[in-house]
């Protein structure tokens, strides 16, 4: 139960085990115990149950705490992913050396790793673990962990924030599904439908993406998984705000809030309200604004968030640029103007005034193509061939000055 995630049977085999353990000499044994208790409080999103019984295995082999036993999965779902990244890389220099030949279900080094490259945005390293993932999961013949690596390289394929990405990324997520009705684990699915959301809605299929969030939320919430459950609602959330359908975006955005708090998932919240000053943006709410965008600010310098504004994550939207004017307010009319000049300057744009919320990419080499952020520009659009040419002639000549008659 413990590797399909299935928290809510295994709960009560555990307590029995460990009512029978009382008295024995064992202690390690009764310790393990505790861990996999542990473990199983994690799967449910009770993270300060999970410390609980950490703390308790931890006493009773005589040792003092120790950060860096924490889980790693612990440190994941409660923000810490630099420290998470840390620890799992050394133990993947150390399996290098001494190769683990049993399959570790969800706890495979490489299956939390490539998530938590995609987290922070580094798509290639992402990507790399997770087909590494995959071919760890065929040499030891299991479905299990093959299944994992191909959710985790679908939301690799999301983070290129691309219609081709998020083909290839509902292409992983369908594998899994199929994987998982193979092995009757429900709870499989959960990541997967969390992951077709964000493909689908992204590309602007609402209906879809609110009927796979629906599917991954009965089975998280079944399962008393609270963090998961956040993470679906962030991203439907996104989907809308993405969409400009705000008031769904503001409800679903608001559960989000609620559950990364209680799951105590410092990143899930930055997250979040980086999406809620957003809409508050779009919206023209400049009390919600300043209040957020305030927050926002401060937990991404507490907890070095700051690869959540200057790059593609997961949690975040397809244009970075479009938070630029986010930080512009905080610039302008928060006490966390410091920290947002800051980052306009690791953007190279610390003297703007104002910023459209988009990335105009222009494309001169072959066919001529313009991208006002992800969207490209139609040729209606210009209404005038001859605003086109003008433009595409500045272009070229950009180094140089032009006389009219030219």
């Amino acid at each position: 139960y413990l590797d399909t995630v299935n928290p809510s049977q295994a709960e009560q085999l555990l307590h029995e085990a460990l009512l029978l353990s009382e008295g024995m000499k064992d202690r390690e044994s009764r310790a393990r115990l505790l861990d996999l208790l542990a473990e199983n409080m994690l799967n449910q999103g009770r993270v300060d149950k999970a410390r609980e019984f950490q703390t308790q295995a931890r006493e009773l082999r005589q040792e003092g705490p120790n950060v860096a036993e924490l889980p790693v999965r612990l440190l994941l779902r409660t923000g810490r992913l630099d420290e998470a990244r840390q620890l799992l890389e050394e133990r993947l220099q150390a399996e290098q050396q001494e190769p683990v030949r049993r399959p570790r279900a969800h706890r495979e080094t490489l299956l939390i790793l490539s998530l938590i490259m995609s987290f922070q945005g580094e798509r290639e390293a992402a990507d790399c673990y997770a087909r590494a993932s995959i071919q760890r999961g065929e040499a030891l013949q299991s479905q299990f962990i093959t299944a994992v690596g191909h959710m985790r390289l679908g939301h690799a394929y999301v983070l290129r924030k691309d219609a081709a990405g998020y083909e290839e990324a509902v292409r992983c997520f369908q594998e899994t599904v199929q994987i998982s009705e193979t092995l009757l684990v429900p709870r499989l699915k959960v990541e997967a439908y969390w992951g077709l959301c964000q493909a689908y809605g992204f590309r602007g299929d609402l209906t879809r993406a609110r009927e796979t969030a629906v599917l991954g939320l009965n089975i998280a919430q079944s399962a008393g998984d609270e963090w998961v459950t956040a993470c679906i609602c962030v991203t439907l959330g996104a989907a809308y705000a993405h969409a400009a359908q705000y008031d769904e975006a503001i409800a679903w955005l608001a559960q989000a809030d609620t559950a990364f708090r209680e799951s105590g998932d410092n990143y899930g919240q930055t997250a979040t309200r980086l999406w809620q000053s957003l809409v508050w943006y779009k919206m023209g709410d400049d009390a919600r604004l300043q209040r957020d965008v305030t927050d926002l600010l401060r937990r991404l310098q507490t907890y070095e968030y700051a690869y959540l504004v200057q790059r593609k994550t997961l949690f975040g939207p397809p244009d970075p640029r479009v938070i630029v004017p986010l930080l512009l307010v905080g610039r302008d009319k928060t006490s966390q103007s410091a920290y947002a000049m800051q980052l306009l300057n690791a953007l190279g744009l610390e003297d703007l005034q104002i910023h459209p919320g988009y990335q105009l990419r222009v494309q001169l080499l072959g066919s001529f193509q313009t991208w006002r952020g992800h969207v490209e520009i139609t040729a209606q659009e210009w209404k005038r061939k001859k605003a086109r040419q003008l433009f595409l002639l500045l272009l070229s000549f950009r180094h140089a000055m032009l006389e009219r008659e030219q």
